[in-house]
C-alpha cells in the first residue's frame, strides 16, 4: 500500500469518529427526552392512569404555532388517559397536574434547561384530543391548565 493511500485511509477514520461523537452529542437531548416518557409511562401505568399497554410520548421543544405555549423552551405530553380516570370527575386535571410534575422532576434529572411551560394532550375515547398548557412560574411552580379540562369524560 502506497504511503499516499494510507494517509487518506487514516483521515477517513479520524474524520468517520469525529462524526459519531458530534451525532452522540447532539442526539443526546433526544435520547433523555425518550427516557422521560419510557419512565412517566411506568409511573402512570402503576397508578392506573393511563390505559393499560398505551405510551406515553415527550418532546421537548420550543413552541410551534400548533402549540398553546407561544414562548420559552418547553415539554409536550401525550397520553391516553385510563376510563377510570375519564368517568370521575376532577381527575383529568389531576392526571394533568400528575404528569406535568413528574414530567418536569423527570426531564430536570438529566437536563439543564429550565422548562417554561409543559403541555398536555390527552388523547381520550373516539379519539377526542383535549389539550391543556401549564405554565411554569421562576420558581417551578405548575400553574392552572389553560384551558381547563372537563370534568369528566364524556
Amino acid at each position: 500500500m502506497r504511503k499516499s493511500t494510507a494517509i487518506t485511509m487514516a483521515i477517513i477514520l479520524i474524520a468517520m469518529a469525529g462524526m459519531m461523537v458530534a451525532a452522540d452529542i447532539a442526539l443526546k437531548p433526544m435520547q433523555h427526552v425518550l427516557t422521560v416518557g419510557k419512565d412517566l409511562t411506568s409511573v402512570l401505568e402503576a397508578r392506573a392512569d393511563i390505559k393499560q399497554g398505551s405510551k406515553v410520548k415527550t418532546v421537548a421543544r420550543k413552541p410551534k404555532e400548533s402549540n398553546l405555549a407561544k414562548v420559552g423552551w418547553g415539554m409536550i405530553i401525550e397520553l391516553e388517559p385510563s376510563e377510570g380516570v375519564t368517568k370521575r370527575k376532577g381527575r383529568l386535571t389531576k392526571l394533568a397536574f400528575r404528569a406535568a410534575s413528574e414530567g418536569r422532576r423527570l426531564y430536570a434529572q438529566g437536563q439543564g434547561r429550565r422548562l417554561e411551560w409543559i403541555e398536555i394532550k390527552m388523547v381520550l375515547a373516539q379519539g377526542v384530543e383535549k389539550r391543556a398548557l401549564l405554565s411554569l412560574d421562576r420558581e417551578g411552580r405548575l400553574g392552572s391548565p389553560e384551558p381547563a379540562l372537563p370534568a369528566k369524560f364524556p
